[in-house]
């Protein structure tokens, strides 16, 4: 949810907010997806997924991936998720939707867009919110988006950003839920087959 309505904001500035995960999370992250045969891109999605649970209480969860700096490389990674499903079983399924958009890549999510009408046209009908994995080229993709996460390995860890419009987000809320991302990662780690609720 927004902090101000879509419907009333009449200006899209955009403002950055940066985060790390500590190395010694990151390390034990990578070695989760090892062991869950996954991607420590898989990993991190399965967290976001999570967080937009948390923060929305939707069970049905589209984020989209830029998989390079332009329209024609992104993919949209919709997963069905509840307070029930234990994380790893939820990382499995995040597998296995970004192995099928990878998949389907040859579409053009442009052309997707332009076959829904001139209405869709006026903003993402399937999603509001992007992620991106050492991907720097995604930082000017990501600015068209209410909500961008765009993470990459660094010495010392993770480090992200969050870019965010800033006619529908206060700071303090990006604040809080980087660190509600940062939290859930950390328990992640603790605790893999713990229950998402």
């Amino acid at each position: 949810n927004t902090d101000f309505n879509r419907a009333s904001a009449t200006e899209s500035g955009r403002s950055v907010f940066e985060f790390g995960v500590d190395n010694d999370i990151a390390e034990q992250l990578s070695q989760i997806s090892k062991q869950q045969e996954t991607s420590l891109f898989d990993v991190l999605v399965a967290g976001l997924t999570i967080l937009l649970y948390r923060y929305s209480t939707q069970e049905d969860i589209c984020i989209g991936n830029i998989t390079s700096g332009d329209k024609e490389n992104l993919l949209a990674l919709r997963n069905e998720i509840t307070g029930e499903d234990i994380f790893t079983d939820l990382l499995k399924r995040v597998k296995n939707t970004t192995l099928e958009a990878h998949q389907n890549k040859g579409v053009s999510f442009e052309k997707v867009i332009d076959g829904l009408g001139k209405d869709a046209k006026k903003g993402n009908p399937f999603f509001k919110i992007v992620f991106a994995f050492n991907n720097k080229s995604a930082v000017n993709e990501a600015s068209e988006y209410e909500l961008s996460f765009i993470l990459n390995e660094s010495p010392t860890g993770i480090s992200g950003e969050i870019s965010y419009n800033t006619a529908l987000y206060h700071k303090s809320t990006i604040e809080r839920m980087a660190g509600h991302y940062r939290q859930l990662l950390d328990s992640i780690v603790k605790n893999p087959s713990n229950k998402i609720g």
